[in-house]
């Protein structure tokens, strides 16, 4: 018997790299620069807002402009408030301050204020009208920040630290509220609870959790 014919074969072609077309890398280039500056921008995106909740990122960038509020007032109307009542009330003060003075002219009547400005060698009406000027501001930018800061809703990790802050503000108001009565030449008949000592860290915790990367 005669041996089978072997079958016929395709003849290999050799293998040949497709021509490359010109904009073929450009436009490969374009996608990878792209890609980047995407990549870029959502790292950035993350740095800044961090992993919070759309929510949270709200609270965020509602509460730092308030606390840039409340800074101002420190600075100025209620801090101007405070370096008043504890200057010295004159050249000769012998460690009185102007708030002392105003409190032994408003619990004492039957005290001469004029014997406590010769005392101290200052102006006791010029003084109250310097005192009820900054009392009257910072109580007016004190209650605009509590009305703004009762706007927001803080996350609920955020409550108690919102709560302890309010108290803090509230408490400095009610100490210009006094500051006014005194000025006036009423006695303060209310005791105030320093809730900014007994709440020190709430501040502080505050600007920490708005400052997360």
């Amino acid at each position: 018997r005669r041996p089978a014919a072997p079958l016929p074969q395709e003849e290999a072609e050799p293998f040949q790299m497709p021509r490359e077309r010109p904009g073929g890398r450009l436009a490969i280039l374009l996608c990878v620069f792209l890609g980047l500056v995407a990549a870029g921008v959502g790292l950035a995106a993350q740095r800044e807002l961090g992993p919070f909740s759309p929510g949270d990122r709200d609270y965020i960038a509602a509460m730092r402009p308030l606390m840039d509020q409340y800074d101002a007032w420190w600075a100025g109307p209620y801090g101007d408030l405070v370096a008043t009542l504890n200057a010295p009330c004159g050249p000769d003060a012998g460690g009185w301050t102007n708030r002392d003075v105003l409190v032994a002219c408003s619990r004492h009547p039957d005290v001469d204020c004029a014997l406590l400005a010769t005392h101290c060698q200052g102006d006791v009406e010029t003084m109250r009208t310097q005192v009820a000027s900054l009392a009257s501001q910072a109580q007016r930018a004190g209650r605009a920040l509590l009305q703004e800061l009762d706007t927001l809703t803080p996350p609920p990790d955020m409550a108690a630290t919102q709560r302890q802050f309010r108290a803090c503000i509230q408490a400095r108001v009610a100490r210009a509220q006094q500051a006014a009565a005194l000025a006036q030449g009423l006695a303060p008949a209310d005791i105030l609870i320093p809730f900014c000592q007994i709440f020190p860290a709430s501040e502080e915790t505050l600007r920490a959790y708005l400052e997360i990367p």
